[in-house]
């Protein structure tokens, strides 16, 4: 069944697609693919790597997938390169670039927070610490409701007073970072190296994505995928209807840029 967009949705990425230049960003678990209880199980929304893919091959575009994941995991996760731009940990690891910090002393500093948190998550299953590049994220989607409430409220006790830590928190999970960088900041990079002050659009799910939308301006395009509080102008309420979004831009900047193109060649015609 096709998906039918909130109108103002379309309206919007319509416009979109007429951009000189264009950003499109897009979260990855809960946008481009379903959550999954574990991480490992999360699989993307068939056609999202073609259309992201299609996307990023059209002239004066540049796609990129901003998530908290581990970028190497996230390589492995969508099965995308170049010229999909991939950015890990929250925009912490752009490709072949890191946020400047010395590794024996972070992963010294890991060591210790994992060991403090698997003590702490000891005593309720389904409690879990997951180990990043730059943090550590502390899952509590398995576990029964009074277990992860409690189990997220001891991390926040514990850590949020610790120098140096950065404490996010997400759909049924807390991470504590030692990277300042979040998702606004990799915005911000992407434009920047972007040329011609582009468009963006962003799509994402999660709290760590609010940082995201409140970096857009009135010509940018910031879509919330679901329920929940959010500074997004718009929103869908699906990961499908998300796909849908990114295949309306596509069909719509596809014409553009035919038609432009084909109009440029008549013009060469007739000089």
């Amino acid at each position: 069944m096709k998906l039918i967009l909130p109108m103002d949705v379309s309206r919007r990425l319509v416009l979109l697609g007429e951009a000189r230049q264009l950003l499109v960003c897009s979260d990855y678990d809960g946008t481009l693919a379903p959550i999954s209880a574990r991480p490992e199980l999360v699989q993307m929304l068939p056609g999202a790597r073609e259309l992201l893919h299609g996307l990023a091959q059209l002239p004066h575009t540049r796609v990129a997938i901003v998530s908290g994941r581990a970028r190497e995991d996230l390589c492995a996760q969508v099965g995308l390169n170049q010229p999909v731009l991939l950015v890990g940990s929250h925009g912490a690891e752009f490709p072949g670039r890191l946020t400047a910090y010395g590794e024996a002393d972070r992963q010294q500093q890991l060591d210790a927070l994992a060991a403090a948190l698997r003590r702490l998550c000891a005593a309720s299953p389904g409690a879990w610490v997951e180990r990043k590049p730059f943090g550590l994220a502390v899952h509590v989607r398995e576990a029964g409701p009074e277990d992860a409430a409690r189990v997220i409220a001891a991390v926040r006790a514990s850590f949020a007073s610790v120098p140096g830590v950065k404490l996010t928190d997400g759909k049924a999970v807390i991470e504590l970072s030692l990277s300042r960088a979040g998702k606004g900041d990799a915005i911000r990079r992407l434009r920047e190296e972007t040329e011609g002050s582009p468009q963006v659009l962003y799509l994402g799910d999660d709290v760590t994505d609010e940082a995201a939308f409140a970096e857009l301006g009135p010509a940018d395009l910031g879509i919330k995928v679901g329920a929940g509080a959010t500074v997004a102008s718009h929103r869908v309420a699906t990961e499908h209807a998300a796909l849908a979004a990114l295949g309306l831009l596509w069909r719509r900047r596809s014409a553009r840029l035919s038609s432009g193109a084909a109009a440029a060649r008549h013009r060469s015609l007739d000089a």
